[in-house]
């Protein structure tokens, strides 16, 4: 085995697989989360959320932002990111879902393997997560304090489910893309970790060929070290050697230490990695900050336009801006991979708007709207609180509704009752908000309102992840709130400050939904900015707005028919109030250029270039995993039932109508596509489509082409197989041409354990969404058995 040319001695070897690096003559890895930018560092640029440059479809944009967060890791002293993510959006409410790519593998992939690349010519390790399976945060770490943690969750996924549908991201990024690196995830996959599961960790060297390096995700991904070392896992952990021990490396088998030391200086070589260099925090690089912008009108979705949409400067001359004032917690998500805010870069939404329209123009209608704790309710409190372990039981009085920690005595696992009575002083709606870490339900008055879960809040960076309710109130009638509490879902780290505990706020009727729709009526235009905060550690609790905030919605919309909606959230928002209002732009987790490139998207400066790489469903109840056993589990198994039927696959599968389909967008004008041609030869498929500009206005096409099988059973109704993006001018016309290798149409046996090409006619469609096709052809293909060099 060797270094380069340099042969590894056996110290060397045992230093490489307990993570010192450097005493094999390597340089240390530093990493930094990145799917969204560099995590922790002082003046890094927040970008837009993953899902926003997924939306784009654009690859030359997924490039620059590769080398941006290159450069800026670079200056801040990092060599590795852990990025990008590539985990498919199975779940709608997961809360991890903004920082992948959405829910299709090929442009989860292509766009992960692009930003991959950039990364690696910059000399900065890529390592793609989460490794596999990963697709939602319900038990993802399992239960309890760090020392009595639960078993994760336990994924029951088929061979081919997991091998088109969840690996073939990451076989893109690190095959085609060649990433050196690879995050193992935190959950079991048919009973075994994925950190631990010799059939995991080798599927990508024995089935596709790859040459890299595998470091588990922090601390709970690794159960049992010396099943991980033995089962092919690289390095112990994200720095140090965790539970892995001199001992245990000298006493595995020889050939396995060598190939996995060799494993790991190969890919430091072929990434190009030198030694971390001093940090010149804070970061203030303007280019980054330019991007970000450019990347959210590229990656804004125009959801809905009865024609208001862009802005006229002349019928647009006042503004009403109702709602969230400060939407700073819904600029980037929660977890390791928001990144932190500078505050003096981050613009009021009213600002730039004011400076296009001038001083007066701009009504802004605040107040506490939007998904955000709420002042802690002061009453007095009783609270009966048990330690887990001895089953001890202690009651006391608090003067307000919270408990950032347990009461002394009390250990690490604990629960508790907490009730009060009050007697409200005005009749209306109450808003109540439950932060806390840990499993907690909310009654009032013994009807339960609200019930979630949270492993932190927040989490390591970003927003907090209230748990809200509306509740009507009456006054002088007393009121009962009781809230039930386990720490079980919480996670103890204190470094980071991460602790089970919860405090309740509430906030009685005001005036503010009454002053924001008085603002519309007056204004020539209402821009009402809503959305949801999530991240890492949670799932969302519902897909629906939180809080007042569709109240809100259609107040505005009842008394100015020219209202557009922004909704910011890291996935899919149910709209009920969407027939009843002009337009919908859709931002994701925007970043810090909001206020700017919000302007610039109402009044038609830019584009908003987006197409969903997600479905947004019309309901919670019809997605394609509406069923306990397929989310959130049962008994701490989940079971992917639906097989490769994720996203969009599902709704053409059983003819669902969506909300919104994925691969839709506006933008500001229109598209036809005709011509569609396609030939297969030297195991490639190539082809044309026509894309025409039928609008007024310049603007970009984004081509997307599907194919369905000639074998229909288990196989989708459709595929994306290839896209692309062009800028046409009113009128004008291109060609768009799309290649794609004829393996990319194989469907895995699981019987045989190979991948068939099936013989026949494959339809070819070319369309504008996966519902909106406008060409249609077939191309012939000879049925064989593919070879592993095939793919």
């Amino acid at each position: 085995m060797s270094r380069g040319s340099t042969p590894l001695t056996r110290e060397e070897t045992t230093s490489i697989l307990l993570g010192d690096l450097p005493g094999a003559g390597l340089p240390d890895l530093v990493y930094a989360d990145g799917p969204n930018g560099v995590r922790g560092v002082a003046g890094a640029t927040a970008f837009p959320s993953g899902l926003t440059l997924a939306s784009s479809f654009d690859l030359g944009l997924a490039e620059r932002f590769g080398e941006a967060v290159a450069r800026e890791a670079l200056a801040a002293g990092r060599n590795a990111m852990l990025a990008p993510g590539l985990d498919i959006a199975r779940v709608p409410r997961a809360g991890r879902i903004a920082e992948s790519l959405g829910e299709d593998p090929l442009l989860t992939g292509e766009i992960g393997g692009t930003i991959a690349a950039a990364f690696q010519r910059s000399g900065v390790l890529s390592v793609p997560k989460h490794f596999v399976a990963n697709n939602f945060e319900y038990l993802r770490t399992g239960r309890g304090s760090l020392e009595r943690r639960s078993a994760a969750i336990d994924v029951r996924v088929s061979r081919r489910a997991l091998l088109e549908l969840y690996a073939e991201p990451f076989r893109r990024v690190l095959v085609k893309y060649r990433a050196a690196g690879l995050l193992s995830s935190y959950n079991r996959i048919n009973g075994e970790y994925a950190s631990e599961s010799a059939a995991i960790l080798r599927l990508p060297f024995e089935e596709w060929g790859w040459r890299g390096v595998i470091v588990p995700d922090f601390i709970f991904a690794v159960r049992d070290d010396e099943r991980a070392l033995l089962a092919g896992l690289h390095l112990p952990a994200l720095g140090g050697m965790a539970g892995r021990s001199r001992e245990m490396v000298e006493g595995a088998p020889a050939e396995l230490t060598d190939r996995l030391a060799e494993d790991v200086a190969d890919a430091m070589t072929r990434a190009g990695v030198h030694p971390a260099s001093p940090s010149t925090e804070p970061l203030d690089d303007r280019a980054s900050q330019e991007l970000a912008r450019e990347m959210l009108e590229a990656g804004s979705v125009l959801l809905k336009n009865d024609g208001l949409l862009p802005l006229d400067l002349a019928a647009a001359s006042s503004l009403a801006l109702p709602g969230i004032e400060d939407p700073a917690h819904l600029l980037v998500m929660g977890g390791s991979a928001a990144v932190t805010l500078s505050p003096g870069r981050i613009e009021p939404l009213a600002a730039p708007l004011t400076r296009l329209l001038g001083d007066g123009a701009v009504t802004v209608v605040g107040g506490t709207l939007g998904d955000v704790p709420l002042p802690t309710l002061t009453v007095e409190v009783i609270a009966t609180v048990r330690d887990a372990i001895t089953g001890r039981e202690q009651t006391l009085t608090l003067p307000e509704f919270a408990m950032p920690d347990p009461p002394a005595g009390v250990g690490a696992d604990w629960s508790a009752t907490l009730s009060c009575s009050f007697t409200p002083t005005e009749s209306g709606d109450h808003r109540l908000a439950l932060t806390f870490a840990g499993d907690a339900r909310l009654r009032v008055d013994g009807i339960e309102v609200a019930e979630g879960y949270r492993e932190a809040s927040p989490m390591i960076a970003g927003p907090d992840y209230p748990l809200q309710a509306i509740v009507p109130l009456e006054a002088g009638r007393v009121v009962t709130l009781l809230v039930e509490f386990d720490s079980g879902s919480a996670i103890t780290i204190p470094p980071l400050g991460i602790r089970p505990g919860f405090e309740l706020g509430l906030l009685g009727p005001g005036d503010t939904i009454q002053r924001a729709a008085e603002a519309a009526r007056a204004a020539d235009v209402a821009v009402v900015v809503v959305g949801r905060v999530s991240g890492e550690a949670m799932d969302v609790d519902s897909l629906r707005l939180p809080g007042d905030q569709e109240r809100l919605v259609e107040a505005v919309a009842a008394v100015n028919p020219r209202t557009v909606v922004v909704t910011c959230g890291g996935g899919p928002v149910l709209m009920p109030w969407a027939d009843r209002v002009a337009a919908i732009l859709h931002v994701w987790n925007p970043g810090e250029r909001f206020a700017e490139a919000l302007t610039r998207l109402l009044f038609g400066l830019a584009e908003p270039g987006g197409r969903l790489p997600l479905t947004f469903a019309a309901c919670e109840e019809r997605t394609p995993v509406s069923s306990p056993d397929r989310y959130p589990g049962l008994d701490g198994v989940v079971r992917y039932e639906e097989e490769l039927l994720v996203g969009y696959r599902w709704y053409d599968a059983i003819g669902e109508e969506p909300a919104f389909p994925f691969g839709h967008g506006l933008g500001y004008t229109t598209f036809e596509l005709h011509e569609l041609t396609v030939t297969e030869a030297g195991g490639q498929v190539t082809g044309t489509v026509l894309a025409r500009n039928t609008g007024s206005r310049a603007g970009k096409v984004v081509v997307q082409l599907y194919t369905s099988s000639p074998e229909p059973a288990g196989h989708p109704p459709r595929s994306l197989r290839a896209f692309g993006t062009r800028r046409l001018e009113p009128g004008e016309s291109t060609v768009v041409p799309f290649a794609f290798p004829v393996a990319d149409l194989a469907a895995y046996d699981e019987i045989g354990g190979r991948w068939v090409l099936h013989g026949g006619r494959y339809g070819v469609e070319a369309g504008l969404s996966s519902r909106d096709l406008h060409a249609r052809t077939e191309l012939p293909v000879e049925g064989r058995i593919l070879q592993p060099s095939d793919r």
